[in-house]
């Protein structure tokens, strides 16, 4: 089914890029911000706080629109990326930083996830439980890859990262956008 396909590489692809991002983070976030590893917690919190209340704003208002939701969802993703990588250049950024301009990725993924499973799902009546043994098959591999990928060109910035999860939404915003002239 075409659409099985193209959510769920959506969501794939974004479960590939939150599993790099928190991967990545505590390395640079510990190693090279001299965040200590008991606060790196606290960093974190506020954007997964963030991303259950997008889950629940999603899942209440955008039912009639799930398109349009995972639009959105990949919009902020690739603008709040796109801002880390205009203030890396003008900016030395800390931790704090980094977190305050993050929390629209975790947004993003809010309005996703929800979404794009609940679309792959309903994509194949009767074969729910396939659909989504493949769609966390699919996502464990990728994100092992993605890791994998990202971690080649590590450098102890965010500037791999941001410049990954930019790369990735936008294939992922085709996607979504092939998905609306179908």
């Amino acid at each position: 089914d075409q659409n099985f396909i193209r959510y769920c590489s959506i969501k794939v692809i974004c479960v590939m890029l939150l599993f790099c991002e928190i991967s990545t983070l505590p390395l640079v976030f510990i190693n090279h911000l001299d965040v200590l590893p008991q606060h790196y917690g606290l960093y974190i919190f506020p954007a997964f706080i963030c991303y259950i209340f997008a889950t629940i704003f999603a899942s209440k208002y955008c039912q009639h629109n799930v398109n349009k939701a995972i639009k959105a969802g990949l919009m902020m993703i690739i603008a709040s990326n796109a801002v880390l990588l205009l203030l890396i250049n003008n900016l030395e950024l800390e931790a704090g930083i980094i977190q305050l301009v993050k929390i629209f990725t975790y947004i993003g993924w809010g309005f996703i996830f929800g979404n794009a499973t609940a679309e792959i799902v309903s994509s194949v009546p009767g074969k729910a439980g396939m659909a989504s043994a493949l769609m966390i098959g699919l996502e464990m591999l990728f994100s092992s890859i993605g890791i994998y990928i990202l971690g080649l060109f590590f450098n102890g910035t965010i500037f791999p990262l941001c410049f990954f999860m930019i790369f990735w939404a936008s294939i992922s915003l085709y996607i979504a956008h092939r998905i609306s002239k179908v």
